[in-house]
């Protein structure tokens, strides 16, 4: 599996949805990860793009990108955690370039049932939410711990940026589903 986080390969799909939010997982997923400051890291990122390319169904490869997004904040935690801030930004811009590609993915859900095409499209969001929700969650421990931390207190702009980032990147994939679903709901419509 390239070495990527346990995530990605070794569990079925609904423990990898449970897997970031168990702390004894969490420390197992840590030390399996490949963070950017490792020069595999691109080599990773290389066989992620190869596994998408054998994905055709685009709800499929949504949700999967969704599971790299995933990645992406765990490695930006870690770079956090061993204070590789360069690192954990390259993270972070990674997130967002695989958000921008999650909504390339759901404007290429098309399907003759408008009811599948709408059922597809909330069961990312409801995945989506939960990326979202760690998201909020990770972001108030990063203020909490940088407002205590004197040596985080100088970074707290970066901090800030990174939290503001993370968020404004979510809020885009989910405003997109929102205006797909609008459009099917148009279209029944009339």
């Amino acid at each position: 599996d390239g070495g990527r986080c346990v995530t990605s390969g070794s569990a079925s799909e609904d423990d990898q949805d449970a897997l970031p939010n168990q702390e004894a997982e969490g420390d197992n997923e840590e030390e399996q990860q490949v963070t950017p400051d490792s020069g595999l890291w691109e080599l990773d990122r290389f066989f992620e793009k190869v596994e998408l390319f054998f994905i055709r169904d685009n709800a499929k490869k949504a949700e999967k990108r969704l599971q790299f997004a995933r990645e992406r904040l765990l490695e930006t935690k870690i770079m956090i955690k061993q204070n590789k801030l360069d690192a954990a930004a390259k993270a972070k811009d990674e997130h967002g370039k695989v958000l921008d590609s999650i909504k390339q993915d759901i404007l290429q859900i098309k399907k003759s049932d408008s009811g599948e095409e709408v059922g597809e499209l909330i069961d990312i969001e409801k995945k989506l939410d939960s990326h979202t929700a760690d998201i909020k969650k990770d972001v108030v421990k990063l203020k909490i711990k940088a407002k205590f931390d004197k040596g985080l207190k100088k970074k707290q702009g970066f901090f800030e940026d990174l939290a503001e980032g993370f968020e404004g990147q979510a809020k885009t994939v989910k405003e997109e589903i929102v205006a797909k679903k609008e459009g099917i709901k148009e279209k029944l419509d009339k």
